[in-house]
């Protein structure tokens, strides 16, 4: 529900083309992801009926976005996207490792290819790893 409130803002008020492109394709996505599974993503942190409104700290966020000004907008769509994504992300690796609802565990391994395959945690670390940070000193192999 956030993301495509969230999207559909975005879609009007983003400067950036193609953040206005991603807040579209978002709000697109999540009602194509609505009709995939009958039972809303909602209910996995619920454990009851879909939410029809969004809880506090959502509300919050999108009132963040509404109140602020052009040249921050962007910004704060970003930061924002970036926190739900990696939220949701989470929430699908749990469910799809343990939840109960038989659809809503096909829904989040289905979104979240790799998420109860053994190791996958282990071999994202491993890839995260081996990026070099910008300034950092690369260490030889062969020093202790």
């Amino acid at each position: 529900m956030y993301e495509v409130q969230a999207g559909q803002l975005a879609s009007m008020r983003a400067s950036m083309p193609e953040l206005k492109k991603f807040a579209k394709d978002m709000v697109r996505r999540a009602h194509k992801d609505d009709k995939r599974v009958e039972i809303d993503p909602c209910q996995i942190r619920s454990r009851n009926h879909a939410p029809s409104e969004l809880d506090s700290t959502h509300e919050g966020l999108l009132d963040d976005l509404k109140g602020a000004k052009d040249e921050d907008f962007d910004g704060r769509y970003i930061a924002q996207q970036i926190s739900a994504h990696n939220e949701a992300l989470i929430l699908m690796r749990a469910y799809a490792n343990s939840g109960d609802n038989a659809d809503i565990k096909t829904f989040a391994e289905a979104t979240c290819p790799g998420a109860n395959a053994s190791g996958y945690d282990q071999r994202y670390r491993s890839q995260t790893s081996r990026r070099r940070r910008p300034g950092a000193q690369q260490r030889n192999s062969t020093t202790r």
